[in-house]
Parts: C-alpha cells; structure tokens; sequence
C-alpha cells in the first residue's frame, strides 16, 4: 500500500511539472518521452533504495542507567508496538482485506473486457469494411459519418466523404503523423496499464496529456506544409463530437483553445534551455524524495576521539559503610565528587569498591551523582569485596552486572550483530543466553532493581522467506511481513526458533560429553570439571527461556543423575536414592 501511494504521488508530480514547464513549450517529441519515462518511472523510483550512512559514535554500556532504583526496565525479544499493530491488525483487517481484493479483482475484469471489447471493435470494422490504399497508407471505409481517426496502421473516415474527395491533404496528414509516429503503442501501453491499476489517478491524467501531445505533434506536421488559419478551419468542422473508442488516435481530441493557440507558439532556444536546466534538479529530487530511505550505522571511530575512548583516564573509588567515599588516600563527602572530577572528561572509567554491609540506598546515591556528572563508565570491582561475602544474593547481582557489562562492550565494538559471521553471531547468542539465565536465577527484587539483558539482534526482528533468515526494523515491515509474525502469547515473552536452536545445539553437546564411555561419577576429576561447566551453560540457556520455549526443549539431566551427591566426614560419595539412610535422605531434600 505504501508503494502504490508513493507510486502515484510521485506520477502526479511529474506530471505537474509537465504542466507547469514542459506543456506549452514547442519540443513536442521531448514531451512524449518525458511523459512515458514518468509513468514507467514511477513505478520504478519506490523501489529505489538509497542508503544514509549514519555515524553513531560508540558508547561505552552504563550500569549506572540500569540501576535506577524503583523502575521495572522490561525489555523485550521483539518491539512492542510492533507486537501490538500485530494484535490489531490480524483479527480486524483480515476479512477487509479479502473483500477489498474481490471488489478490485471485479473492476479489474470490468476494464479488461472493456479493452479486449474496444480492440473488437476496432478489429472488426477493420474486417467488415472496405479497405483501400490512398498514398502507401490504408484507409479502413466506413459506412457511418465519423471524424477521421487512427489505430496503428489504419486511418478510419467516412466512405461518402472519401469518394466525393471530401477528406482534405491537411486532414489525411495529419492522421498519417499518428501512423508515422505510432502513436497507437503509446495510448495501448496506458490502457493495459489502467487494467491493474484502474484506481490510479496520475495513469488518467497522463492519458490525457500524452493524447494532446500526440495531437500538438500531428498539428506541427501540417503546418509545415499548408497555412494555419487553413487548418484551423479544417479543424474547427470536425467539432461535432469525437469516436466513443478509447484506443484511437483522434482528429478532433481537445480541440481547445489551448491546442489552437499552440500552433501559432514558438519557443525561444535560450527559454528551452533554461527550463530544461531547471527540469534537471527537479527531476533529481523527485528521485531521491520519492525513493526507499534507508539508513546504515557505522560506528563513528576517527582516530582522536577513539584515542580518547581507548586511553579513557581510570578513577578508583571505594564507598566506606559510614557513608563516605575513598580517594587516594583521603575520604570525601559524596557531594565532593563535582569537584573531584572537573578536569575528567565523561569518558572517565571509575573503578568501585565498597565495603562489605555497605546499604543499597548509600550506592544509589553515589550512582545519582556520577549520572548527574556525565560519566559514562564504571566497573564493579568485585573481587575488593564489593559486596559482602555473606550475602550471596548480591553476589550473584555484582557477577551479572559485570558480565552485562562485557556483552554491552561487545555488541557495542565493531559492527552490529546482524552484519557479523555466522560463528560469533553463535558465539554472541550462547553469551546472551548465559546472561540470561543468570538474570533469571536472581530474586525479584534484584531483577526490578537491574536490566534484562537485550537480545542481539535488537533492534531488529528476525524474518525468514524461502529458507533464508534476514532482520529488519519493526517500522519497515511490510504488510505481508507483518502477517507472517506470530501473535504475541499473553505475557511479555516468546518462543524463539534462533533461541531454541541455540539451545538444542548446546543440550546434545552435553549429553554427547556425559554420555561419553563410562558414567559420570567413575570419571576422572578433570572431565567432570568439564561436564560440569558444560552443565552449567545448559542449565543457564534454559533458564534464560520462557515457559513456551521450554515446552519445546528438554531440560538437562545432572550430571550423576540417578546418583546423588552427599557428603560424609567430608569426603564426597555417590549414592543411589533407594540406598540413602533418613539422615541423608534430609540432609539432600530426597
């Protein structure tokens, strides 16, 4: 819909500066190519993509922004107008739009047989009447008073008038300049074109026009040859009507006021010059105005801001429990920080340590400051004791929010996901689905207090025609990509083919490892290290699913399933559940 729109907006603009510069200019020839080159054009120009480089400078990821206390950051895999225009238009539109194609495919088969019955009828009188040569051209005799007309090669007059020698040298040459120029094809070409498109304004219009350029065309062929008042009133005994054919060539077709004064015109050659040096631009920005705009990313990377980015000056930081913070040596107030950082540009890197029992509030805090500052990067030192050991739940925060913040460098360096190799798309996406399940291991509390990781691709949605996988952004779907997008579920997730894939791929490697020779507890403690970390990245990428995902895939097994793992005066031993005392049955949850 957008591309016929485009289409005919872009006809009738051409048109319009046919009107406006071309029409009443004598290059008569240069109009009929100008007006069949903008209908041929038209339908070409939409089509036209025209790529916009758009340097996007690279931003290092901000836990500031995703620490932002009493918010619920909620990304999604896919946009979410677009999962709504998905909800509204399916249900709604769907039987609309079926019965919108049978009414346009009835009009259409009412226009194709009015063609097909006017090629009739022109066809038959060829057959019917009599033909006779006149001056190496045929003349079709027709019984009925007409006004003298043409179709291809044959020139169509009234019998009577013929042999009473009643048809004039102006009136036959003029005819015989439609013959000679084919104008036929020109008129056949729009009308096969009106079947399909028989809604489109601008195709009307440029029938119109290119008609009376024909006839501006025939007029200057006679009056090389006999005098204009002559003509004139050759012209002006043929205003009794016109043939009711759509497909000929007629005599009398716009015989205005308009045509009789551009016979006496004549054009200046500096004037033609200049309208056409004017046409040129014009033409240009219709071009561009009316082609498919699409912008490419490229990160900006000039050498003196990446030598600035990479050469980015490191602070260290450490909030004490009191409520102050460290800085080489000294302790300051958290309102000090404006001062402590003025001669740091926003590139700075702060490296943070707190102390253990340090509360949420006093590291909100100092966040809110460094955001007010502008600073763009921090790194949670989580091996100064960060967070307190003790409190294992915020552990698990500081180790997420450190490897969000190395996949966030990751997408962010280089190109985007969709432009990179099929192995480090894998590599990105086995990594977006480790973060996840880590995301999802951490309480709820946690998790409104921190950001989901985004999928790769975002923002871009994943689409596959013809067993080829491509991306484009929500808002340059088509209607037909739209269609093809499952609805979304009743909550803020969805099963996705990429997703599970990935994570198949990696749940047969397991099983492949545990199921290697002998049983995991009789293998040697390097190999189930090994199967254990494989276990771990399973069970992290099935977390990271939601529950439609997970009814599609199966969960992993523990590794030493049946055996269960107990110990005892601390040495580590397999049992199976049946062999268990009650001690141990309790002590392991059985």
């Amino acid at each position: 819909m957008e591309y016929l729109l485009k289409s005919v907006i872009c006809l009738m603009v051409f048109l319009a500066i046919h009107r406006l510069l071309l029409q009443r200019e004598v290059f008569y020839q240069f109009n009929r190519f100008y007006l069949l080159g903008a209908i041929i054009f038209s339908f070409l120009i939409p089509l036209n993509t025209i790529e916009k480089v758009v340097f996007v400078e690279k931003q290092a990821p901000v836990f500031v922004e995703s620490l932002n206390f009493g918010e619920n950051v909620i990304p999604t895999f896919e946009n979410v107008s677009n999962q709504e225009l998905v909800l509204t238009e399916l249900p709604t539109e769907l039987p609309w739009q079926i019965l919108l194609w049978i009414v346009y495919g009835m009009v259409s088969i009412v226009f194709l047989i009015r063609f097909v019955k006017n090629i009739g009828v022109l066809y038959n009188q060829v057959n019917k009447n009599l033909k006779v040569t006149y001056r190496g051209q045929t003349l079709v005799l027709l019984s009925q008073k007409v006004i003298p007309y043409t179709f291809f090669h044959y020139i169509f007059v009234t019998k009577e008038e013929f042999e009473n020698e009643e048809i004039s040298d102006a009136v036959f040459e003029h005819e015989l300049s439609h013959v000679n120029g084919k104008h036929s094809w020109d008129i056949l070409f729009i009308e096969l074109l009106m079947i399909p498109f028989w809604f489109h304004p601008g195709l009307y219009w440029a029938k119109q026009s290119i008609q009376l350029n024909h006839e501006f065309i025939a007029d200057q062929s006679v009056l090389k040859k006999w005098p204009i008042h002559q003509y004139q009133q050759e012209l002006l005994q043929f205003m009794a009507g016109n043939p009711s054919n759509s497909l000929v060539s007629n005599l009398n077709f716009s015989l205005t006021k308009k045509r009789l004064e551009m016979m006496k015109k004549q054009t200046k050659s500096t004037i033609r010059v200049i309208k056409l040096l004017v046409l040129l631009p014009v033409i240009a920005l219709v071009i561009y105005g009316f082609s498919e705009k699409k912008s490419v990313e490229v990160a900006k990377d000039s050498g003196s801001e990446s030598k600035s980015i990479n050469n980015s000056e490191e602070l260290d930081f450490h909030l004490n429990i009191g409520g102050g913070i460290k800085y080489e040596g000294k302790v300051y107030a958290i309102s000090d920080l404006k001062d402590l950082l003025k001669d740091s540009d926003n590139h700075v890197l702060v490296n943070l340590s707190v102390d253990p029992g340090v509360p949420m509030g006093q590291l909100a805090d100092f966040q809110t400051e460094l955001r007010k500052l502008d600073v763009r990067k921090i790194k949670y030192l989580s091996n100064s004791s960060i967070w307190p050991r003790s409190n294992e739940r915020i552990n698990d925060l500081t180790e997420y929010l450190n490897d969000l913040q190395v996949y966030k460098e990751r997408l962010a360096t280089g190109v985007h996901y969709i432009q990179r190799s099929a192995d480090e798309q894998k590599e990105i996406l086995n990594e977006f689905l480790d973060l996840g399940g880590k995301y999802f291991r951490l309480p709820m509390d946690l998790q409104r207090k921190t950001q989901r990781p985004k999928h790769p691709y975002d923002p871009f949605i994943r689409l596959e025609k013809d067993g080829e996988v491509y991306f484009k952004k929500p808002g340059d779907l088509t209607a037909e990509e739209k269609a093809t997008l499952p609805p979304p579920p009743p909550y803020d997730g969805m099963a996705d083919e990429t997703l599970l894939e990935a994570y198949n791929e990696l749940f047969y490697s397991y099983e492949l490892k545990r199921n290697e020779k002998q049983h995991f507890i009789f293998k040697s403690e390097i190999d189930q290290d090994q199967i254990q970390s494989l276990y771990d990245q399973v069970m992290n990428s099935y977390m990271s699913l939601d529950y439609l995902a997970k009814s599609k895939v199966t969960k992993p097994t523990l590794p030493a399933e049946p055996y269960v793992k107990i110990t005892r005066n601390g040495v580590e031993m397999f049992k199976l559940p049946s062999e268990l005392t009650p001690e141990e049955r309790a002590a392991n949850g059985c």
